[in-house]
């Protein structure tokens, strides 16, 4: 029997359900921690009495990023989709537009079956604190780390799962621009989404966390690109033409596309499976690019987005596969 990941959406917060999807992953750490509460007191020197404290599972799951893999965990993440199709009859392809952030989010129910004993652990009340896109090389593949925060689990019988056959993202469908201008010359990224949830809001009553208290939401990230040029430094300066630090840096926008194989849609936008991140408003906060003996110069950039008013989101996340629903 497989190793392998199973979700499905809730209805209600911390009421499981069975799993509808699942994703064929590479590996796992999601632990739960009774948060043990030690009474001590002045008669004894050796403890007495330990009493199970506020209970949480948390963790992280990583896997290859194909097309149909990710848009479950995306709108988990950013609680806001659109939909719509090619205009086909039959629709062939489908594009997912998930903007963030969102005031709300879905809960979802995780499985996760270690294929031990004929028991997979069922973890409720699951949601997405953040997704960390990483390709940190140029032949390498396209993965997500999704940091998953759960109320509470159970063990079940497994269930049986489908895996997706479509072929994974790789750096070479990628393309990235700065600015509206395309860097030719990238050799790694990584994005991550992230919404602030605290793990600590427990009530009086109950050992479980009572719902998804969301704080606040983050774009961070990092690219190495060759430094055959002086453009992102002068950018990281703060505009196009900058020699020196400015007193107000210009923001820049920052667009990364990657696009896989083809459809079968012969509908401009939805002939080939994609998935892009746009930020429209971002900083570049560091830039390094030092010498080391005759060793080629990599340039690496730090940034992090900003919520743009124009746009109305920080972060916008386009996937198009052939699923009518994300």
């Amino acid at each position: 029997m497989a190793k392998f990941v199973g979700i499905a959406e809730e209805t209600t917060y911390g009421t499981p359900v069975t799993a509808s999807e699942w994703i064929d992953i590479n590996s796992e750490s999601v632990n739960p921690d009774h948060a043990w509460i030690d009474v001590e007191t002045a008669g004894s020197r050796a403890l007495m009495n330990r009493i199970p404290g506020p209970y949480r599972v948390s963790g992280d799951i990583v896997y290859v990023v194909n097309p149909d893999n990710i848009t479950k965990m995306l709108k988990w993440l950013c609680g806001s989709v659109t939909t719509s199709d090619d205009g086909g009859s039959p629709a062939v392809a489908y594009k997912h537009e998930f903007t963030a952030p969102s005031s709300s989010i879905k809960s979802f129910t995780l499985e996760i079956s270690p294929d031990v004993g004929n028991q997979s652990r069922q973890i409720a009340g699951c949601a997405v604190r953040s997704l960390a896109f990483d390709a940190p090389e140029a032949r390498g593949i396209v993965s997500v780390t999704a940091t998953i925060l759960g109320q509470k689990e159970t063990l079940i019988t497994p269930s049986t799962p489908t895996f997706s056959t479509l072929r994974p993202f790789a750096f070479f469908d990628g393309s990235l621009k700065v600015a509206g201008s395309e860097i030719a010359d990238a050799e790694a990224f990584s994005i991550t989404l992230e919404n602030d949830i605290p793990d600590d809001v427990h009530v009086l009553g109950s050992r479980f966390l009572p719902g998804i208290r969301l704080q606040g939401f983050t774009v961070t990230g990092s690219m190495d690109v060759a430094f055959t040029s002086w453009d992102l430094y002068k950018r990281f300066f703060g505009s196009a033409t900058a020699t020196g630090p400015q007193v107000i840096p210009e923001t820049v926008s920052i667009e990364l596309t990657l696009t896989g194989d083809e459809t079968g849609s012969s509908v401009t936008g939805f002939e080939n499976y994609q998935l892009k991140i746009e930020i429209p408003k971002a900083t570049l906060d560091s830039s390094e690019a030092n010498i080391d003996s005759r060793s080629r110069i990599v340039q690496s950039l730090g940034f992090t987005g900003l919520y743009d008013p124009t746009s109305g989101y920080a972060a916008k996340i386009t996937v198009v596969n052939k699923n009518s629903e994300p």
